[in-house]
């Protein structure tokens, strides 16, 4: 049965956008990345590797949760608990064929993460207690991680001791900032799942570490680069290559540790843009001088919550004009420079088409706090002209939502003329629904409550019909 088929068939999620393109490439990427799905995880892909990775699950898993996939992540997370050793270590890599057993201390958190993340699409306490005391030994087995640095200089005191990080990023003697922010993250999800059990005196451990995690990070950085940083290093170690655009995401994507207001990652996300970015206009040019295309998606989903939507588009341009294969919408996990061919890695890389589909589903929608944040990367043009977008059955936090979209709205130099409407059901966030303007109605009309603040779009839980009137001056 095709991914279509199923959909017609099972009432699962559906995605129906003015760009055909980003359309094609939603379904295309779900179909992959079940067919990823092997009896003992996830693989990154068909051809190079034969073994499961943490780190890869969890991207894939967080693509399969934001398409209903809850079964396929269940039986993810029961495997990689699974796999955990006695003194609290999750291994990141497992499988039959595991091609090295080197520390990556990523794994933790992930593993944490992608477990903290099932709850909140699903409200399965009951799982989640299951899984807690692995959970907590994974966070436990951290902190203890970040005591052996403690006695160190200012440069790595408080952060986890060297690792092969996520390989891409440098040498196994390097501190990576990477493994930093994914401990950090499994500090803070272990501290969601925590309070959620009622382990308080858990929570207060499981918070206290990401804080002072933290603020090691913080330190170390301002250690190396000086207390004005221009931007976060991949490493301690290593301040120069790309590997500071890639490892710097984990700090606000695909879990925020770091606030998005800090000047620090506008910086280096500047910075990260000039360099590696925008001199292949949105290609990401990495490790060997390859184009990685999974890792430009990362970065695309960074820019989006920095609300640098320019940058977004250009990498999202990039990505669908250099398929590996032109018209499969699938891509390798590295890209020969000249002449775009499958150079190195896995394909149809399983990262890659987790990556397509959790941005897409962000540039539409996403959870911020309580609330759903509407439309915050959705060019223009799909707003205008007769345009619509369809959303049916899209699982959130809140439950299931649609959206559907319809305008009569004409584009000219002067502005926008006509209407309108969004209509929103389903999902009900405990704060409502948020859209940031790109154009300021002249006329609002929707439910009881629905109302202009600051240039944002607000309407109640209780959702229902917004008109909006647009008229140019």
């Amino acid at each position: 049965m095709c991914i279509r088929d199923r959909e017609e068939a099972t009432g699962a999620p559906k995605v129906t956008l003015p760009d055909k393109s980003v359309e094609a490439g939603v379904t295309a990427s779900l179909g992959y990345l079940l067919l990823a799905l092997d009896p003992d995880g996830l693989h990154p892909g068909p051809l190079a590797h034969d073994a499961v990775w943490v780190r890869d699950t969890a991207y894939a898993g967080l693509a399969l949760l934001q398409f209903g996939h809850t079964e396929s992540v269940r039986t993810i997370i029961d495997a990689t608990i699974a796999s955990q050793e006695p003194g609290g270590r999750i291994p990141p890599i497992r499988g039959k064929n595991t091609p090295w057993q080197e520390d990556e201390w990523d794994s933790q958190g992930q593993a944490i993460f992608l477990a903290s993340i099932y709850y909140r699409f699903t409200g399965d306490k009951t799982q989640l207690r299951q899984w807690y005391p692995a959970l907590r030994a994974a966070a436990l087995f951290a902190s203890e991680l970040r005591a052996t640095t403690a006695a160190e200089s200012i440069t790595v005191r408080g952060l986890l001791p060297p690792s092969k990080s996520a390989e891409d990023l440098g040498p196994p003697e390097w501190h990576h900032y990477w493994d930093n922010f994914w401990v950090l993250a499994g500090f803070e999800h272990a501290t969601f799942i925590a309070a959620t059990l009622g382990e308080r005196d858990d929570a207060a451990w499981m918070q206290s570490e990401a804080d002072a995690l933290r603020d090691a990070i913080l330190g170390s950085v301002a250690a190396v680069m000086g207390p004005e940083s221009a931007y976060i290093p991949g490493a301690v170690e290593n301040t120069t290559d790309s590997a500071m655009a890639r490892g710097t995401v984990a700090a606000i994507w695909p879990t925020e540790v770091f606030s998005r207001d800090i000047e620090l990652l506008s910086r280096s996300f500047d910075t990260y843009h000039r360099l590696w970015l925008q001199p292949n206009n949105g290609g990401f040019r990495h490790l060997g001088g390859q184009f990685w295309p999974y890792g430009g998606l990362e970065l695309a989903h960074a820019y989006l919550r920095l609300g640098r939507t320019d940058v977004l588009h250009q990498i999202l341009g990039w990505t669908l004009r250099h398929e590996t294969i032109p018209g499969t919408f699938a891509w390798a996990e590295q890209i020969n420079p000249t002449n775009g061919s499958f150079s190195g890695g896995d394909m149809p890389h399983a990262w890659a088409s987790s990556n397509f589909i959790t941005l897409v589903r962000e540039m539409l929608f996403s959870e911020h706090g309580e609330a759903l944040k509407l439309l915050s990367g959705v060019p223009d043009w799909w707003l205008t002209d007769g345009r619509t977008i369809q959303l049916e059955s899209m699982p959130t936090y809140f439950g299931n939502f649609n959206l559907h979209t319809e305008n009569t709205i004409t584009q000219s130099d002067s502005g926008w003329n006509g209407d309108l409407i969004i209509t929103l059901s389903g999902a009900a966030p405990p704060d409502g629904f948020r859209w940031k303007f790109p154009v300021t109605p002249t006329k609002l009309s929707g439910p009881p409550g629905t109302k202009v603040a600051d240039g944002w779009l607000i309407v109640p839980p209780e959702a229902g019909v917004v008109k909006l009137v647009f008229t140019s001056q």
